[in-house]
């Protein structure tokens, strides 16, 4: 993962077939997936590396409506559609997400889409996010992302999805009372 300032991180993933890469911001606050369309002309897409189903074997059809409007005042707004999603070794299969045909107050940002950590409850799109989808084929064994974040080394930390990375910490933790935590907290 790279840190911004550390106020968000983003790391790598593809999409499609062949896959291509993007920079995604990790969100723990959202549940959806979205980058940046081929057809969105505007300056600020034109900055950034952009979706492009007709180049990729994988992709099917959606087409559902998407608008999601932030706190800052910034939007992203397009369609939706299917395709192979590839983050780090795992190749998720019929994931769905948005391609964005406008996108408006990003104008500075580094990273070219978001994809959400958050519960499938809260996606706009109504599809399964990336931990449902990548637990329902088996790719990891829990639906758990964890994260380490570090100010000094370079890079600025590491994402696990499927469990935690052990060698990350000291003493001990319990999974059930971090659950417990995020639903009624």
């Amino acid at each position: 993962m790279t840190s911004v300032e550390n106020i968000y991180y983003y790391g790598d993933i593809g999409l499609g077939t062949p896959s291509k890469k993007f920079k995604v911001i990790f969100d723990t606050g959202s549940a959806d997936l979205w980058v940046i369309s081929s057809n969105c002309t505007t300056d600020s897409c034109k900055k950034h590396k952009r979706y492009n189903y007709n180049s990729s074997s994988s992709w099917s059809k959606s087409d559902k409506y998407f608008l999601i409007i932030y706190g800052d005042g910034s939007f992203v707004e397009g369609k939706t559609i299917f395709d192979t999603l590839t983050i780090g070794k795992s190749k998720i299969i019929n994931q769905g997400f948005a391609h964005c045909d406008y996108l408006y107050g990003m104008d500075n940002d580094l990273n070219d889409g978001i994809l959400g950590l958050g519960y499938n409850s809260l996606a706009s799109t109504g599809f399964a996010t990336l931990l449902s989808k990548a637990h329902s084929q088996k790719k990891i064994p829990e639906k758990i992302v964890s994260f380490w974040l570090s100010q000094t080394v370079k890079g600025g930390g590491s994402v696990t999805f499927g469990g935690v990375d052990k060698t990350r910490y000291r003493g001990f933790f319990n999974l059930n009372l971090i659950f417990f935590l995020n639903i009624f907290c």
